[in-house]
């Protein structure tokens, strides 16, 4: 059984930033691996029932707070030019379930696979790079 709120707030203790994405990276993969046939149908479903819509709006909303959460915590560890937003958007935007669809499921990688890409892909996007530089030193 997953703990997601307790997941996230380990996350949120870890004093390195790359460890804690790495955590969060592994939290969604367990996610998905346990819950992906359920959350797909709750999305078709959300296009004709509009109280389904509703809980995928306040399950996206409780989600994109627990990111922003995670941002907000390695602020100072942010890469040149990404701020909070910029990295919140980006957080939301590798975790949808359609990135995990495409990879896992369409284009057959393994969960493991997909964590691993996941941990490097936020690590890569959202963090400075060790010694100093960010994204633009490379």
């Amino acid at each position: 059984m997953l703990d997601v709120d307790r997941t996230h707030e380990e996350a949120l203790a870890l004093p390195d930033p790359r460890d804690a994405l790495r955590l969060c990276a592994n939290l969604q993969r367990r996610q998905f691996e346990q819950m992906y046939d359920v959350i797909d149908i709750y999305q078709e479903a959300a296009r004709t029932d509009p109280d389904i819509a509703e809980d995928l709006r306040t399950i996206a909303a409780n989600r994109e707070r627990a990111f922003r959460r995670q941002v907000e915590s390695v602020a100072a560890d942010l890469a040149p030019g990404v701020g909070v937003e910029h990295g919140v958007a980006v957080y939301l935007t590798l975790v949808l379930p359609e990135v995990y669809r495409t990879l896992v499921v369409e284009r057959g990688w393994t969960d493991d696979d997909y964590e691993r890409w996941l941990a490097d892909a936020l690590i890569t996007q959202l963090l400075r790079r060790p010694g100093g530089g960010g994204r633009d030193a490379r």
